[in-house]
């Protein structure tokens, strides 16, 4: 049964992904339960919601007792999955971040622009997948909060640039991975030659 959201329910979901802090995450999720229609379509999500309120609740309690500061090397797994982008330098993850999520990720033309996992939301029909750009994968140097960012995700989504190798960049990537202790199970597009 189709969920049938209003605007109001959008714009609050916006001010969601946008938030920074627990305190603006929950009000825009409170916002996000008032706004919803109420019938059977909006059940589930409508549980999502208290779900995602509750784990915000129990973040700040624990947040408050153990008096520790927000590390940025970390992203809680929010939403039906977590997607790590994942590439060399210059190979377009913020780019494709920005193109898929709506986020303002910084995107240029030089490498390393992107220093911290940088995460955001994906809305699929009616499912939300987080999407996780990182710094780029580098030969052997891979700093260990990425490692443990990549071996967490659920999948790991391999940018490549094709206007240079991307033959070689993604024996590069996969090498790397290799060495992360992952063994990449590759998925070649129907049609595609060795």
């Amino acid at each position: 049964m189709p969920a049938n959201l209003t605007p109001a329910y959008y714009e609050a979901e916006e001010a969601y992904r946008q938030a920074d802090t627990i305190a603006e995450k929950q009000k825009a999720l409170r916002r996000m339960l008032a706004v919803m229609p109420k019938h059977k379509g909006t059940d589930h999500l409508r549980a999502d919601l208290r779900t995602r309120m509750a784990k915000l609740r129990d973040q700040a309690e624990t947040q408050s007792r153990s008096g520790s500061r927000w590390n940025p090397y970390t992203v809680r797994k929010e939403g039906a999955g977590q997607v790590a982008l994942v590439g060399l330098a210059n190979a377009g993850k913020s780019h494709l971040m920005a193109a898929l999520t709506g986020a303002k990720p910084r995107v240029a033309d030089y490498p390393y622009s992107t220093l911290e996992p940088q995460p955001a939301m994906l809305r699929y029909e009616n499912v939300l997948v987080q999407l996780v750009d990182l710094p780029p994968i580098d030969m052997h140097h891979t700093n260990g909060w990425i490692r443990s960012l990549v071996r967490q995700a659920d999948v790991l989504l391999v940018v490549l640039d094709l206007a240079s190798d991307p033959v070689e960049s993604l024996e590069l990537v996969l090498e790397e991975l290799t060495t992360i202790g992952l063994e990449p199970v590759v998925r070649l597009p129907a049609g595609t030659h060795d």
